[in-house]
Order: C-alpha cells, then sequence, then structure tokens
C-alpha cells in the first residue's frame, strides 16, 4: 500500500490527474477482476460441495442396498440347510466383536463382516440332500461338502467389489496346526480374518442343535474351544474370545437352532 501510494503521488506531482488515472484504472481492473475470480471459486466450491453430498447420499443408499443384499444372500444359503437357519448372521456377530477386541482396523472389520456373511457361498454348488442330511456324513460325503470353500471363492471371484472376501472364505476351515481344508495352511499362513471366523463358525456349531446331538452349552464350549486351542484354532484369537466370553457370560452364547427336536433315531424336525 506504501508502493501504491508514493506511485500515485508521483504520478499526480508529474503528470496531474492524468497520471493518476493511468495508476488508478488498471488497479480498478485488477480488483474487479480479482473479485469476480473468487466469486465463480466459491460458485464452484458451493457446486462441488452440492454434488459430493449428492454423491456421498448415494454412496450411502448403494452401500445399504449391497448390505441388504448380502444380508438376503446369506438367509438363501443358510436356507439350503435346514439345521443352520441363521448360521451366518451369529458368525458375524462373533467374528466382529472379536476383530474389535483384537483391535482391528474398521476396514478389515467391514471385510469380515462380509466375508462371515458369505462364508458358506459355495453350499450354493452343493446338493441340498447333502446338506440336509440328519446323520453324520461319510467321509466321501464330507469330501464333496469340503468342496464348498473353493466353490465359494471361484463365485466370489467373479465380483470385483467382493475379490477382498475371496482369502477369508476360501481358508476358514483350515486348522492352526495344518490339519484344515483346502490347502493344509498352518499359523500364520492362514490369513488372521480366517483364523477369526474359523473360530466363529466352530462356536455357532457347538451352540446350536444338531440332528444327532444337542447343543453345547456356554461351559462346554469354553472348554472345547481351550482344548482345541493350537491345534484348530490360534491361540490368541480363543485368548480374546476368553475374555469376551468372561465380561458377557452366557449371554454371549446364542442357539440359532433351538427348535430342532434331537432324536435317537438320527431323524429331525422343527
Amino acid at each position: 500500500m506504501g508502493v501504491i501510494a508514493y506511485a500515485l503521488i508521483f504520478s499526480y506531482l508529474h503528470s496531474g490527474v492524468l497520471g493518476t488515472m493511468v495508476i488508478v484504472v488498471p488497479l480498478i481492473l485488477l480488483r474487479v477482476s480479482q473479485k469476480q475470480f473468487i466469486d465463480r471459486t466459491k460458485d464452484s466450491v458451493s457446486e462441488l460441495r452440492e454434488k459430493n453430498k449428492i454423491l456421498e447420499e448415494h454412496s450411502g443408499e448403494i452401500n445399504r442396498l449391497n448390505d441388504g443384499l448380502l444380508d438376503t444372500l446369506a438367509e438363501v444359503i443358510d436356507l439350503r440347510d435346514p439345521f443352520i437357519l441363521g448360521h451366518s448372521q451369529q458368525i458375524t456377530y462373533y467374528a466382529v466383536i472379536i476383530a474389535q477386541q483384537m483391535g482391528i482396523s474398521t476396514e478389515r472389520i467391514e471385510i469380515i463382516r462380509k466375508a462371515s456373511l458369505m462364508h458358506d457361498v459355495g453350499k450354493l454348488g452343493i446338493e441340498v440332500d447333502l446338506l440336509a442330511k440328519p446323520s453324520s456324513l461319510t467321509e466321501t460325503e464330507f469330501d464333496v461338502v469340503k468342496r464348498h470353500v473353493t466353490y465359494g471363492a471361484e463365485l466370489l471371484r467373479k465380483s470385483h467389489s467382493l475379490q477382498s472376501l475371496i482369502p477369508i472364505v476360501l481358508h476358514h476351515h483350515e486348522h492352526f496346526d495344518g490339519g484344515g481344508y483346502p490347502d493344509h495352511l498352518k499359523g500364520t499362513e492362514i490369513p488372521l480374518e480366517a483364523r477369526i471366523v474359523c473360530l466363529a463358525d466352530a462356536v455357532d456349531a457347538m451352540a446350536s442343535n444338531r440332528p444327532y446331538r444337542p447343543a453345547l452349552n456356554f461351559e462346554e464350549i469354553l472348554v472345547e474351544i481351550k482344548r482345541c486351542s493350537g491345534s484348530q484354532f490360534d491361540p490368541a484369537v480363543v485368548k480374546v474370545f476368553e475374555q469376551i466370553a468372561e465380561k458377557m457370560g452366557p449371554a454371549l452364547i446364542e442357539n440359532t437352532n433351538q427348535t430342532l427336536k434331537i432324536s435317537t433315531s438320527g431323524n429331525s424336525s422343527t
């Protein structure tokens, strides 16, 4: 401002009003241009914010629709096996609280949540009669059922948005000691997320009635989990689940198939 004032005084003393105008007019034009630029920038920012808000609303709606589709598909999967209705939702509950207790990031927990819902999607490729068999499977039949993890991975591979779920769906039946399937991975070779879902899956299986055995109670489940720590389950995941169980008590466990009546003859009814 001092330099401009000096230039105005110098121009006035040497050239009068005309000299002053030579300085003032460009300054006025510059100020007008600056204001127009600022106003246009504000309008552009406001427009971008409005469009971003609309996009966020649409994105939220799309996410809600996707979640609804996953929930529905999980129920469809469970309906193919009359003994595990509600199984996927309950596994999701166990897996998410374990992941939260372990301090896993929100992004990874969301992947675990979706993978838990989809963990048995490969059963869509298994015959219903085999899934609904009211007695223990033969070795040959079990070999067929085990293919559901690879079927599931193949199905998810066709959807770009679900490919992050593949390692969990494919390996949630691997055992910590290498005795699981399909690839006999052991220890930390198994993705942590798959190790969490493995335990969640087993907990719900033990907590629910089956045609060939009644559900285990809270204490029996904890004993069995501890017994299989280091063999079937990751000891670190078992420890976290035990901490959760200590806090929540028997309310943690829910029998997702309470209506199933157990029959010593191997048949069942609901």
